[in-house]
């Protein structure tokens, strides 16, 4: 059994051929590398991978092994051949000791934020490095680790222990201020990260469509596939983190004619996103963009003032949501039922494309010394009009800061979710309702943010026949983290597979529906087995719990289940 840590070409420098394929965490070499591979690398081995990134060198994904094999035997497999989009499976001729190996789609885990493999790094691993070998510490790097190099056990837990101890999330909020030092630490990944959770930037009714999309007949790769809701045009986006030149131009051009030959589509718009134009070409990229009917985007970093300071009655309330965010207000009680009870949770201009809301809430009063919390708790709303009630509460409620997360499964497969923050009704509004005398506050937004849908499924359909929430595995930990309002999302989706599965839902006409359509529209084959009562229950879940369509939930099993 051998681990190593490999050295490969950054996919943007090597014509767009990506090898290590860390969305599938697929990796192929020939030669002496390949012998490597099929002779030395075996199951629960680790091949961690480097590269180049503004000259210095880091750590940016690691695979803990599945399987190895020789790429002829991998190539006259059907399944591997179609489900996997790695180069090497896609070359007419193969060469002598070509091997692919295959990560653990669980273990595997490509860094978000990467780690550098620098001196004390290599103290840290007990690696002799001499710094001096080369004119400059990054060529004596690349010149250390320019050939495949083993690592021990210990170095592997080292490893492992250091990359989970950092912080993995990147600066994907539009919102969000960056220090001066974080800017030059942004990577196209950043970019397309940030285009990727708020793809209006681009346009007001674009969507993305497909992310990393792979070419089948080259292999390469393209940032993103958006399309115009409206209009049903296709754009291709093509991000450079520095100035576009006009290899970016024929870059972006190569892409749309490769796409338009693969689907048989007649256009597709082109969007460039980059620092702005290189001052050589820059009358030869305008005349391209004009001639092509382009779109470019200059990204850049505006110079502003944020107030970090600790809120009090005195600051400036927040503006509260306005035109289609969702209000969370609190009203008297025209009618109270009980002497405690004299106000009401509602919540306002909820969105009509979605039939589920997801709320959750928690707070915190100080008294006399004495701290009282109230724990998160989530509550599930079943939306018919653009108005629900929450909960009634009395005047002793009105003295916890509380905090709400509202939740929604929007029409494009996006989970939107807002942050309110209720500082005992200091920081709210006065709300006049048309249809009351009552008096009421609004309680302001604070955050907003959006979960691809495709993330949540991720997790649910790589546990396809698990019936509870997946607590360990590590998509679902990074998501809960980042979002921890989808933690709601994701308990009602099991409790509701689990009525379809064995409770109450078991007889229920959207089973026998549902996969009628799957098997006679879509081309889904199911087998008669537990395994498939298990999969239409996760498939029923996803129709109620997520608004998510036939065609939807077809495509998403053809994605994720092959």
């Amino acid at each position: 059994m051998a681990s190593y840590l490999i050295s490969y070409v950054d996919p943007k420098k090597n014509d767009g051929e990506e090898d290590p394929l860390f969305s599938e965490f697929t990796f192929g070499d020939k030669g002496v590398n390949g012998r490597k591979l099929l002779q030395y690398v075996k199951k629960g081995d680790y091949l961690f991978f480097h590269t180049s990134i503004r000259h210095k060198r880091y750590i940016t994904a690691f695979y803990e092994i599945e399987t190895v094999m020789p790429i002829g035997e991998a190539i006259s497999n059907p399944l591997i051949k179609s489900k996997y989009h790695n180069p090497h499976l896609q070359r007419r001729q193969q060469s002598p000791d070509e091997a692919i190996a295959f990560g653990h789609p669980i273990h595997s885990f490509v860094l978000v934020n990467p780690l550098e493999l620098n001196e004390s790094l290599l103290k840290k691993l007990a690696i002799p490095f001499n710094p001096y070998s080369n004119p400059t510490v990054s060529g004596s790097l690349a010149s250390r680790f320019r050939s495949w190099f083993l690592l021990s056990e210990q170095q592997i837990d080292t490893l492992k222990e250091i990359i989970f101890s950092a912080p993995q999330t990147r600066f994907s909020n539009p919102k969000k201020q960056l220090a001066s030092e974080e800017i030059p630490l942004l990577l196209e990944n950043d970019i397309e990260e940030l285009i990727y959770n708020n793809p209006s930037l681009l346009g007001e009714n674009l969507v993305v469509k497909e992310r990393q999309y792979v070419f089948e007949k080259s292999g390469r790769r393209l940032d993103l596939l958006m399309e115009d809701i409206k209009t049903k045009e296709l754009a291709i986006v093509e991000i450079k983190k520095g100035p576009i030149d006009l290899k970016v131009i024929s870059q972006l051009k190569s892409y749309i004619e490769e796409y338009k030959e693969e689907h048989n589509v007649p256009h597709l718009h082109g969007i460039l996103v980059g620092n702005g134009i290189l001052p050589h070409f820059e009358g030869q990229i305008l005349q391209k963009l004009q001639e092509y009917q382009w779109n470019m985007y200059n990204y850049g970093w505006q110079f502003s003032l944020e107030n970090i300071s600790p809120a009090f009655a005195g600051n400036t309330p927040r503006p509260a949501a306005s035109g289609k965010d969702i209000q969370v207000i609190i009203t008297e009680q025209e009618y109270k039922s009980t002497s405690d009870e004299g106000y009401e949770l509602n919540l306002n201009r909820l969105p009509k494309e979605t039939g589920t809301v997801y709320v959750t809430y928690y707070g915190m009063m100080s008294e006399d010394g004495y701290v009282h919390s109230i724990p998160r708790t989530s509550l599930v709303i079943s939306n018919t009009s653009d108005s629900a009630f929450v909960d009634s509460l009395s005047a002793a409620d009105l003295d916890y800061v509380m905090e709400y997360e509202i939740s929604y499964v929007s029409a494009e497969q996006i989970i939107y979710t807002y942050h309110f923050k209720n500082e005992k009704l200091r920081n709210t509004q006065i709300f006049n309702s048309p249809s009351s005398l009552c008096k009421g506050w609004e309680i302001p937004v604070i955050a907003e943010t959006s979960t691809p849908l495709s993330d949540v499924l991720q997790v649910i359909f790589q546990n396809a026949y698990v019936m509870e929430v997946p607590l360990d595995d590590r998509l679902y930990k990074r998501l809960i983290h980042s979002h921890p309002a989808l933690e709601g999302i994701f308990l009602e989706f099991y409790r509701l597979a689990n009525e379809y599965y064995k409770g109450e839902q078991a007889d229920n006409g959207l089973l026998y529906t549902l996969a009628d359509n799957l098997v006679q529209y879509q081309g889904i084959q199911f087998e008669q087995s537990e395994g498939t009562n298990l999969l239409l229950a996760h498939c029923a879940s996803c129709f109620s719990c997520l608004s998510m369509t036939y065609e939807q939930i077809g495509e998403t099993l053809k994605k994720h289940l092959g």
